[in-house]
This record gives C-alpha cells, sequence and structure tokens, in this order.
C-alpha cells in the first residue's frame, strides 16, 4: 500500500455522527453522471469500514494513520453517517488507492464532502489532496447553502436547526498508471483554526456530467422580476416553468440566458412554479421548485395596538385595534398587573412583577397577522429602570423577540440573529421602533427621531409563522424574561414604517434630549486649549428647552480636577485647557430638558510632546549644539572640539565646504 504523510499546522476537530438521511451511492452517480462513487466508509454493512470498497469493477483500498473511520460519534448529525474524520490534533494522513481503471487514462475526479459542519466558517472546509505527499494542495469545498453541488439534504437536530450538506468538490482531471492505478492523498488543511475536514468518499470517472437544478425564493415588491436558476455542467439543453399555484396567471420569459427567466406581477401573493431542466435530448430531467413572494402594498396595515388602558379592571390587555387581546398571568404579590402613570396617556404597564399577558390564536382573529413574514414594525413608548437578561417586551415565537438585552441596548433579535443599537437604560421614556424590509434586505431601529444604518438582511420571507405559535407581551412564556420596565404604548404593523411615519409617532410624546459629547481624542498638548465637539441631537423643547452642563468626571491622580478650565459649560463646543499632566480626562456633557438629565462622556487622552516635537516645531534653544533641548556641559564639549575650525571658502587657511571629485 502506497502511503502519504503531511504535518497539520494547527489543530484540527471535528466530529461527524449518527445518520440522519443518508445519500446512496446511486443517488451520488444519477447526479454526477458517468462517475463511479467510492465510499470512504461504506454504508453497506457487509463492507468493513477500511474497505477494500467494490463498485462497478473498480476497487478502492485505504490507509489511515491518524483519520477516525468510520467516525460514529453522535455529537452531530451528518448528511452520510460514517465519514472520515481528522481526530489526531497532529500529523493527520490518509491514501486511497484504486484500481481497476483503464491505463494510462485520464479521469475526472470529485471528493464528496461535509459541508457547512456546525459552528463553522466557509473556509473550515478546506483540506489538502494530491497523487504524493510532494503534491498535496489546498481545496475548499464550495459550503454555500444553497446550489453548491448539494447531492442530499440532511438536519442537525442537536444543534438549533442548522442543516449540513454533502458536497460534491471537483479536484480536477488525473491519469491512471500503467497498472490502472491511482493514489490519492489526503490532510487536512491547517490555515484556519479549528477546522472541518470531514471527506465521504471519491466519484470517478472518464467523462463527468453534473446534473442538478436549484429553484430559489424571492421576495419582492409588484412589478418586473428576474428569476435565476442554479444548475450543473454542462448548462441544461431546455428548462420549462410550470406555475402550480398563486393568486394571478404568470407566464415567465426566457431572458436570453436559459437559466434566467422573467415575469411581471401586478396581484400580491405567493406563487411557485415547478422548474423541469433536461439535458442529453431530454432523456436526463431535474425539476427543483422556484417560490416568489409579492408584496402588496394594499394589504399594508397595523395589525395590533396596545395602549395599555384601563388597566387593571379588566385585567386583559386590549387590542384597540384589531382584537388581539392578551390574556394576564404573573404579576406582583396581589396577582394583578402592576399599572404606573403613562407617558403619552393615562397608563403604561410595569413588567417588573413578571407580568405577562398571552394573545391567543391571533391567526384565528385575521389571517394577516401571518404576513409579518413580508415586512414588519414594532414600536412603542418605553421604559427600562434596571438591566436584566435579554428581556423581552414583545416576542412572536420561532419569529422574533423585541425588548433590551444585557447591557441596556435596544435589541431585536430575527431568526437567529441578534441585533443591537443605543443603550436606553436609564430610567427615561424612550420612542423605540424597529422596521424589517426584507423586499430591500435591510432592518433599521429608530430611537427618539434618531435612525441607526440599514442592518443587511436576507432579500427573502422573514420567517413562516406557525398557527400555533405564542404571541406573549411583557415576558417569556416561563416567566424568566421579564421586562425590565414600563410600556405605555405598543404598535404592530405588517409592513417597514417610512422615516415620516415613524416621525409623527415619535412626536405623541415627550422626547429625552439626545446629547452627544464627541469622539474621543488622544492629543499632543502643547497647552493650547483643546476644542471639543459636544452636539445636542435633539431637543423638542418639551417640556422646556435642554440645558447644558459639561463637568469633569475623572483625572489622571497626579492632576488637580479644578485645572481643567472649560471656556464655557453651558455650550456644545467649549474649548478645554488641561493641566501638564499626561493620562486620561474623562469629561460629561449633561443635558436637562426639566424632567430627567441625559448624559454622554468624552475621553481625552493628553499626551505630553517630545524633544522631537520642539525641534520640528523650531523652537529649540539656539545653543543647544546636542539636540537634547538643553544647553549644558555637553554642548560645551562639542563646541570645544570645533573650536577654531573654519569653512569659509574666501580663506585658504579653512577647511573647503563642498563636496568635490577624487
Amino acid at each position: 500500500m502506497k502511503r502519504c504523510w503531511m504535518i497539520m499546522l494547527g489543530l484540527v476537530l471535528c466530529l461527524c455522527g449518527s445518520v440522519m438521511a443518508e445519500s446512496t451511492p446511486e443517488e451520488v452517480e444519477d447526479f454526477l453522471v458517468g462517475a463511479t462513487y467510492l465510499d470512504f466508509t461504506s454504508n453497506n454493512a457487509s463492507d468493513t469500514p477500511a474497505g477494500p470498497y467494490v463498485r462497478n469493477g473498480l476497487t478502492m483500498a485505504t490507509a489511515t494513520d491518524d483519520w477516525g473511520y468510520p467516525d460514529t460519534s453522535d455529537s452531530h448529525t451528518t448528511v452520510h453517517g460514517n465519514c472520515l474524520d481528522d481526530k489526531s490534533g497532529s500529523d493527520p494522513d490518509f491514501s486511497a488507492t484504486i484500481t481497476g481503471l483503464t491505463p494510462n487514462t485520464s479521469y475526472q475526479v470529485y471528493v464528496l464532502a461535509i459541508g457547512r459542519a456546525i459552528g463553522s466558517g466557509a473556509g473550515n472546509y478546506d483540506f489538502e489532496w494530491g497523487t504524493t505527499q510532494a503534491t498535496l494542495t489546498r481545496v475548499q469545498p464550495v459550503a454555500t447553502a444553497e446550489g453548491a453541488y448539494i447531492v442530499k439534504r440532511g438536519w442537525d437536530g442537536a444543534v438549533g436547526g442548522k442543516s449540513v450538506d454533502l458536497t460534491a468538490v471537483p479536484i480536477g482531471s488525473y491519469e491512471s498508471d500503467g497498472s490502472g492505478e491511482l493514489v490519492f492523498c489526503f490532510g487536512s488543511y491547517g490555515g484556519h483554526g479549528s477546522g472541518r475536514t470531514e471527506l465521504d468518499g471519491i466519484a470517478i470517472g472518464q467523462s463527468v456530467n453534473v446534473y442538478y437544478v436549484n429553484g430559489g425564493s424571492d421576495l419582492i415588491a409588484a412589478g418586473t422580476h428576474q428569476m435565476t436558476l442554479d444548475a450543473g455542467e454542462p448548462v441544461p439543453e431546455a428548462v420549462t416553468w410550470t406555475l402550480t399555484s398563486g393568486p394571478a396567471t404568470v407566464v415567465p420569459v426566457q431572458d436570453g440566458d436559459i437559466l434566467t427567466y422573467s415575469a411581471t406581477y401586478t396581484v400580491g401573493g405567493d406563487y411557485v412554479y415547478e422548474v423541469e431542466a433536461q439535458w442529453a435530448g431530454g432523456t436526463v430531467t431535474k425539476t427543483a421548485t422556484y417560490e416568489v413572494a409579492v408584496v402588496d402594498s394594499a394589504n399594508n396595515t397595523m395589525l395590533a395596538h396596545w395602549n395599555f388602558e384601563g388597566l387593571p379592571d379588566p385585567n386583559d390587555l386590549i387590542d384597540i385595534a384589531n382584537g388581539y387581546d392578551g390574556v394576564f398571568s404573573g404579576g406582583g404579590d396581589d396577582g394583578e398587573p402592576n399599572v404606573v402613570a403613562g407617558h403619552i396617556s393615562a397608563t403604561a404597564g410595569d413588567f417588573l412583577g413578571n407580568s405577562l399577558w398571552t394573545i391567543n390564536d391571533p391567526y384565528a382573529a385575521d389571517p394577516n397577522f401571518t404576513h409579518l413574514s413580508y415586512g414588519l414594525t414594532v414600536a412603542s413608548w418605553l421604559k427600562v429602570d434596571s438591566i436584566s437578561l435579554y428581556a423581552r417586551l414583545l416576542t412572536v415565537e420561532g419569529a422574533f423577540d423585541y425588548g433590551v438585552n444585557t447591557s441596556g441596548e435596544a435589541w431585536f433579535w430575527l431568526s437567529g440573529t441578534n441585533y443591537t443599537w443605543f443603550n436606553i437604560a436609564d430610567g427615561n421614556w424612550h420612542f423605540f421602533a424597529v422596521t424589517v424590509d426584507p423586499v430591500n434586505g435591510e432592518i433599521k431601529f429608530h430611537i427618539d427621531g434618531r435612525t441607526s444604518g440599514a442592518l443587511e438582511i436576507d432579500q427573502a420571507k422573514l420567517f413562516e409563522l406557525s398557527e400555533t405559535a405564542g404571541v406573549l407581551i411583557g415576558n417569556r412564556a416561563d416567566l424568566a424574561r421579564a421586562f425590565p420596565g414600563a410600556c405605555d404604548d405598543l404598535k404592530v404593523y405588517n409592513y417597514p414604517l417610512s422615516e415620516a411615519e415613524l416621525a409623527a409617532l415619535a412626536l405623541e410624546g415627550d422626547l429625552p434630549p439626545i446629547v452627544s459629547a464627541g469622539e474621543d481624542q488622544a492629543v499632543n498638548y502643547s497647552g493650547a486649549p483643546v476644542q471639543l465637539e459636544g452636539e445636542l441631537i435633539h431637543d423638542d423643547g418639551v417640556p422646556a428647552a435642554s440645558t447644558l452642563a459639561w463637568t469633569v468626571v475623572s483625572v489622571p491622580a497626579e492632576a488637580d480636577p479644578l485645572n481643567v478650565v472649560f471656556s464655557a459649560t453651558d455650550i456644545t463646543t467649549p474649548t478645554v485647557t488641561f493641566p501638564l499632566v499626561e493620562g486620561e480626562y474623562t469629561l460629561r456633557l449633561t443635558a436637562f430638558d426639566g424632567v430627567a438629565p441625559v448624559v454622554d462622556e468624552v475621553v481625552i487622552t493628553i499626551n505630553l510632546p517630545s524633544c522631537q516635537d520642539v525641534i520640528d516645531a523650531g523652537l529649540n534653544l539656539a545653543a543647544d549644539l546636542t539636540g537634547d533641548c538643553r544647553v549644558n556641559l555637553d554642548d560645551f564639549r562639542v563646541l570645544a572640539q570645533s573650536w577654531l575650525t573654519c569653512v569659509d571658502p574666501q580663506d585658504s587657511t579653512c577647511d573647503w565646504p563642498f563636496p568635490t571629485e577624487e
């Protein structure tokens, strides 16, 4: 048996596990037409794990050193059960010898790898491959979610629904030797830390065609839309589109490229196509599903509006828009909702006593509730009194959470991803809205009249809502995530509100001032005043115009805070003089509109200039001959060494100062 070795550059540890959905050799060969699939760790129980594996007249024998196979650990679920998996952490090697090939003949080779392993990015599927140890080169399997030569799709039940793919990685053409044999060597690529080197088998053939077609799922506004298929090699000879369901008749038209089709949609709703691709004169066909969800602005509506009025009698939280009334549970010692003074209305709900309202069967009340997958706005007036765990004001189970995180920042969880912006845990009332626009692929935060930059999301449906998903206000169902404060008004829309619509909502109440002390600065301090760049970003003048005040928070231990002097303390952009002591000075800008103070801080790092800075500024002493910013005996020594020397060209007794040719 021929052997090959490689030294791994970094620790590689990966687990693959029990079978959840298996691919048979026949399925692989139906996908890679013209290839024979040789399984490293056979599905066939009659084969020993180490082979030799025999199929279609070809035999593959394997040899390993530190690779574990079959890997039957159950930490992860993979597409294909047993796989080759480097377990060693050092010096991995593996070789496969294929016999029964036509001598001196070129073969196309694919390696079947386990893609999208749990907890790794695309760069972590690298391995190395070659016909000898000396020819090992890096290989990077394509590990995208769709269209990545997927043979069979699996499901990981252990870690929250992340899928894994069996991916065909094209390696290239190799020529068998005179005896009809090829030897391949493998190793873990060590440049990406904890890699995911999981290999399942080799597909080999003299002429291999990759036959597959993957559809898509697009979310669009009404109008003309181009759909793009992902298909194999060679490109299909013909593609047929059949609309299987939809609210209106639509006929896609080819755009000059057989893989791109366009259609015009005038009626909102979900359109589902069956797409059939054909090769080899129609003798090979593959099918896929393509879905287009068309958002119709005519369906835009406010789904719910809970204003927290009328509590605590009755205890139900009344939705004044569409009847999504909440049934109360939890509460304080008396089992009643905690009611406090409101901000834009008479009363507000306070959730510190584990208050929870559950919306029962919202889907029966209004089918539009399921349209949240096409767009979304959640807007509220809230006051956060403390910082807790990730705390939920509104939850639609399996879809999104809206509240504050452990740092007191406005927080939105959408289908597995956390988004945060701006700390609102200061005991003041704030207007906080989130808009989700999947048509344009963006999510934004809106707080007290200020809007975040657009955060990117997929241009697809946000989620598929289950009709049994719970809708909860104020807590999680187990009462373990109480919202740490109060809410006076809570609205839900099934579309992203415009900036003008959000501004109108924000004007319903008194907004706290928004103030910035400016960016932190590092100053090479010469004694000149330092310019501060504070800003009063927002002030609605209610109940009064905000007053400003700069104060000193902290100074270096050797400095006296009284020696930090502002040119004025009641403007946004004063200048400041500092004592000649290096270190960090923290300054605070406070805005107060008569309700509650709002503060922001800036750190000014003072660095004193060096001697070189003095020289560069042309401020050094004329008698400093040594360039140390001092006049001392060292300068007299330099003067003595040059005493009575001269470089006057008019005096023949002096040294000639200009360069001369030898």
